[in-house]
């Protein structure tokens, strides 16, 4: 026997292909045609009959003046659709509607050219034709959950503004964007007979709600991990089941959805996921970045440096942040580093990139308190330390401490930081400095030595006061 068709389609096949989906893509197939067309009007009527397991009633019906272009369209799967061509129409398979009739016990879909019937008899084609719009009816076999879950979830639509949307009398209402962005993103369309991906620019529509979604123009596509539902008015890159997208994609929506409300983000919400994401696309602006930089780290911020220690060291003691690498994804780091939102703790502190570090030829009130320094390293410690000099304008640090030798620098300290020996300040540094004898400023030990070496200089004012007179 010949067939001028190659193929046939299994209707309890492609029936047990979609049992276990959620059953609201059966609504989002029928509003999702609507939506597509030149209606001011989509009513949606639901009926349960039966107990936990009973029969769903669903009738759909538009005001579109031509209704269905073609009346094969409602049997042809895959068969050409003038949406393919137009990324502002949500159908591009010529299949959603399928799906929800496979499941169906009964379908019937009634427009401007005839009517088409599903039953147990097969497919039949009749007259019945409607003066404008279309209505499609089917009935199917559905759990009581599967059913509320069903209406639930279609609460979350966002019907086009100037659309009348009602379901079981109840009207969904357009809401407004809290913020619009246009932009470029990825999409599909047909070109030379084939769908393909290619970018356009879109509006996006950006919203505060409860529960948050990627749409596709008001329908539900995934719901997302977001503070806020993100509706782009283009057709969005997905497969045949349109139940998810590629991450790549997500990430790009992410971005563009921070470069727009990065002026609304709270600085405790800095670091939640999609924000993450996005700032880690290639699309983040970077003025977002340096926004984003200050409100999870503050003004104050460094990178630690892994081979300087000191440098990290000093900038907490300055009360900066110090982060780590792996605080950050590689492809934040990567939106940092080309921006250079970011210096790390030696660029900031070390004296190593200081390039107009010179020796400086101490004082007399300089030598004064470098005795003084040596004298109390060696009465408290028991070692012998080096106390020298320098200046440096692009040092950050006004003295440092290491490997035995306290430096300080006099272009960050002055000259008349020592004009009066012994004061307050330069005790008070003195004991700072030499706390690193015992560690680093965020290390208990340090602390414990700044402590013991303060009450050393109590009792010592107290019982020997000759130990403060200072030789040049």
């Amino acid at each position: 026997m010949n067939s001028k068709s190659w193929f046939e389609v299994d209707k309890e096949g492609l029936k047990a292909l979609q049992a276990g989906k959620p059953k609201h893509y059966v609504l989002r197939e029928l509003i999702a045609n609507a939506f597509d067309e030149n209606i001011k009007i989509c009513t949606v009527l639901t009926e349960f009959v039966g107990e936990k397991d009973g029969t769903v009633f669903i009738v759909v019906a538009d005001d579109s003046p031509e209704g269905f272009k073609n009346l094969r369209d409602t049997f042809t799967l895959f068969g050409d659709s003038s949406k393919r061509r137009d990324t502002t129409k949500r159908g591009r398979f010529n299949l959603g509607d399928k799906l929800s009739i496979a499941i169906s016990e009964y379908a019937k879909i009634k427009t401007t050219k005839g009517s088409v019937i599903f039953s147990e008899k097969g497919r039949t084609e009749t007259n019945d034709k409607t003066d404008s719009g279309t209505i499609v009816d089917i009935t199917l076999e559905m759990k009581e959950k599967e059913y509320n879950e069903m209406l639930k979830f279609i609460e979350n639509y966002l019907p086009p503004k100037g659309i009348i949307f009602e379901v079981n009398h109840k009207r969904i209402d357009y809401v407004a964007p809290s913020f619009i962005v246009e932009d470029t993103l990825p999409t599909q369309n047909e070109i030379d007979g084939q769908l393909r991906d290619t970018q356009r620019k879109t509006m996006i529509h950006i919203h505060k709600r409860e529960i948050n979604f990627l749409y596709e123009m008001g329908i539900p596509v995934v719901e997302i991990d977001c503070d806020y539902s993100i509706d782009v008015q283009q057709k969005i890159p997905m497969s045949v089941d349109r139940e998810s997208v590629k991450p790549s994609y997500l990430k790009q929506v992410y971005a563009i959805v921070l470069n727009k409300v990065i002026d609304d983000v709270q600085e405790e919400k800095s670091s939640e996921s999609w924000i993450r994401i996005g700032s880690g696309a290639k699309n983040i602006l970077e003025t977002t970045m340096q926004k984003l930089v200050k409100k999870r780290f503050g003004d104050n911020v460094v990178v630690a440096s892994p081979r300087d220690p000191i440098a990290n060291d000093d900038a907490i003691s300055k009360g900066f942040r110090v982060i780590q690498g792996r605080e950050m994804s590689a492809d934040e780091w990567d939106n940092i580093r080309e921006h250079d939102l970011i210096k790390s703790s030696t660029e900031v502190f070390g004296k190593g990139n200081a390039t107009d570090v010179e020796s400086y030829d101490p004082d007399d009130n300089m030598k004064k308190v470098a005795n003084m320094a040596q004298k109390f390293a060696k009465e408290f410690w028991g070692i012998k330390i080096d106390v020298k000099f320098f200046t440096s304008k692009q040092a950050c640090m006004t003295a440092m401490y290491g490997n035995r030798v306290l430096s300080f620098n006099i272009a960050k300290l002055g000259k008349s930081f020592f004009e009066n020996p012994l004061t307050e300040e330069q005790i008070a540094l003195i004991i700072h400095e030499l706390g690193h004898e015992k560690g680093m400023h965020t290390e208990e030990s340090y602390h414990k030595a700044l402590t013991s070496m303060s009450a050393f200089l109590i009792m010592t004012a107290l019982d020997n006061p000759e130990f403060f007179k200072e030789e040049a």
